[in-house]
This record gives structure tokens, C-alpha cells and sequence, in this order.
């Protein structure tokens, strides 16, 4: 377990649960592998999608970093790994997490688990509220300007209607035809 209950707060307990979840998921026998910068990136869609599907669960916001969504506190906590992987989770309590929540963190390791965390970068900055987030600012240029949670919430419930996204099967099929 990752949780170090001494020096993480009650919020990001949630955040940190979530990051189990995924390093859990993980095959390393198969080669599959987690830095930090793609689960910042799956964090960054298990909200996104969360609130387009309106079961928001992560309160803390994302900022506009250069390499795309970052939660700071979640960054601080896994930043010892720097650009190494991070060790898979072999212990997880799944009943921390309502029904309806694990269905989205199931469904966003589903579609986005097998990318890695550059093109996962890729999606985010094609992304309409991390654009408008960092609108004026340079490619390169760091800032910790929020992303709107109303702004993912209308554009992810935008997504779903325009593209008749309704679950893991829909979805994949949108990713899988997004090109960047």
C-alpha cells in the first residue's frame, strides 16, 4: 500500500486510493509499467470522465503543467519516481470506492490503460479545457492555471451526447479514432 496514513490527507486519500486502483491493474509479467507522468494522465481521465458521466469523486483540481493535467499533491507524493516506474500494488481494497465510481476507473484503464504516458500528453493538450486553461501561454512556458471543473464537465457530457458515449465499448471507439 502506498498510503502513508501519517503524511497523507483525509482528501487525497482518495487520490491515492485511485492510484492504487491503476498500479494494481498493472501486468508487469506482460512489460506493462506506470511513471508518474501517465498516472497523472489516468487520474486526469478517471475526472473527466467522472464528471461527464456526473459521479464526480476526485474534489482536487488539475492544473495546466507543461506535459499536460497534474494534480501538485499528487505529483509531490510520487515524486521520488521522477521518470521511473512505479512498483505495481499487489494489495487493493476495492470497497473504498462506491459501484458507480469503479465503473469509470474500469472503464478509463480499459481505453486509456494501454497508452503510454506521451500520447496520453498528446490527448490532454488536444483537449478543449486544458486548451482554453492555457490559452496565451507558450507550449513551454509553466503555470499552474486550473482547470475548470464546470468547463470538463460540460465538455465531457458534450463528448457523450455528440458521440453516443455510454460506456467502455463507446468510448474506446472515440479514443481509438482520435488522431494527434
Amino acid at each position: 500500500m502506498l498510503l502513508d496514513q501519517g503524511q497523507t490527507s483525509l482528501r487525497e486519500n482518495k487520490l491515492i486510493n485511485i492510484s492504487e486502483y491503476f498500479l494494481n491493474k498493472l501486468d508487469p509479467d506482460a512489460g506493462e509499467s506506470i511513471t508518474p507522468l501517465r498516472l497523472q494522465k489516468l487520474e486526469n481521465n478517471a475526472q473527466a470522465w467522472s464528471l461527464g458521466f456526473n459521479v464526480s469523486f476526485i474534489q482536487e483540481d488539475f492544473q495546466v503543467w507543461v506535459h499536460g493535467p497534474v494534480i501538485p499533491s499528487l505529483y509531490v507524493h510520487f515524486r521520488e519516481f521522477g521518470s521511473a516506474n512505479i512498483p505495481k500494488v499487489y494489495s487493493f481494497d476495492a470497497s473504498v470506492f462506491e459501484q458507480e465510481e469503479l465503473n469509470i476507473l474500469e472503464m478509463v484503464w480499459s481505453v486509456y490503460g494501454k497508452y503510454d504516458a506521451k500520447y496520453l500528453e498528446r490527448l490532454t493538450h488536444a483537449e478543449k479545457p486544458w486548451v482554453n486553461a492555457r490559452q496565451g501561454l507558450d507550449h513551454k512556458e509553466r503555470c499552474n492555471n486550473i482547470i475548470s471543473k464546470q468547463e470538463i464537465q460540460e465538455y465531457y457530457s458534450g463528448l457523450r451526447e455528440i458521440h453516443g458515449i455510454s460506456g467502455e465499448y463507446s468510448l474506446n471507439k472515440y479514443v481509438s479514432n482520435i488522431t494527434v
